[in-house]
């Protein structure tokens, strides 16, 4: 007997405990609850918003941030509304554009004893997600950046078409590294590995009797180091044509007055010879290459006024 009553002793206390256990998560659980439906119906929205365009005023001074709206994100962070980025001289030109962009911190910060941000966005038809991490607090100095993209729409993007002076097309997927500081991005180092599927290439004029490239894929390593970005990489291939380009390309602040070294070899199909009578009549000068479809090219000048040579 005495043994019984000593287990429903036990027995009792053990439920005390569990009862007393279950009360106070209970209330934490409405704390939490609470605290976040207080924080989402008073969260102040104008002046976070402030705040972030102040902040990315002062790290990188050309740029003009502009957010529609900001709201909390679950757990710890801010979903960002219709996010503009451009430049401050030119308020016409808009970089980058979101439709929403969430920002949160990063448990990298934990090992690198400084801010550090994941984020994810919806932008030009596809999604862009990464982490940028910063050196130091006020986030004015050296940071790293680790992108991942997936099915951006090449034709979305407004400024493409004036950098490059000539219109591209497609769906673009992969991931960029960047390591640099604000005010001088092209400073910085990086490596980027990218491939664009289903796309198209339109020349500024008809190259040889040709107005536009079609291609099934394009898949590219470039290295970025000091304004000088070498092409590790750069393989393309379609139903006309296929091919390879290496070479260097040194960045120009004007995108367009860049200036080039590359070697592209192409193979064009013969059915591609046979559409195209403007490859036909440069055949005159080019020899038997151009007629079996096999030819190099030395492009050198710019972007906008490049200057090609048939090797």
């Amino acid at each position: 007997m005495r043994i019984a009553s000593m287990q429903s002793v036990q027995w009792f206390v053990r439920v005390k405990k569990m009862v007393k256990s279950k009360t106070w998560l209970g209330y934490v659980l409405f704390a939490l609850v609470a605290g976040g439906t207080f924080l989402y119906l008073c969260f102040p929205s104008d002046a976070v918003r402030q705040y972030l365009e102040g902040a990315a005023s002062q790290m990188a001074p050309t740029l003009a941030l502009k957010i529609d709206k900001v709201r909390p994100a679950f757990p710890f962070g801010l979903k960002l509304d219709n996010t503009d980025l451009g430049l401050k001289q030119t308020p016409g030109i808009v970089l980058f554009k979101a439709d929403s962009f969430v920002l949160m911190p990063s448990i990298q910060m934990l090992a690198l004893r400084g801010p550090a941000f994941r984020f994810a966005c919806r932008a030009y038809g596809g999604n862009i997600q990464g982490v940028i991490a910063f050196k130091t607090f006020s986030m004015g100095g050296a940071f790293k950046s680790d992108v991942e993209m997936t099915n951006v729409r090449l034709d979305q993007y407004p400024c493409l078409k004036e950098w490059l002076k000539r219109e591209l097309t497609g769906t673009m997927s992969g991931s960029l590294n960047y390591a640099g500081s604000p005010g001088s991005f092209l400073q910085g180092s990086g490596r980027g590995d990218l491939s664009i599927l289903d796309g198209s290439f339109r020349f500024a004029h008809p190259f040889l009797g040709v107005e536009s490239v079609s291609f099934d894929h394009i898949d590219a390593r470039m290295l970025l180091d000091k304004q000088e970005v070498s092409l590790a990489r750069f393989d393309f291939q379609g139903k006309d044509l296929e091919g390879k380009a290496s070479g260097t390309i040194h960045v120009n602040p004007h995108f367009s007055r860049s200036s080039l070294d590359l070697r592209v070899a192409i193979k064009a199909s013969s059915a591609f010879l046979t559409d195209q009578k403007g490859l036909f009549d440069a055949a005159t000068f080019l020899g038997q290459r151009l007629q079996k479809g096999d030819f190099t090219m030395h492009v050198r000048g710019t972007i906008a006024q490049p200057r090609i040579d048939f090797i």
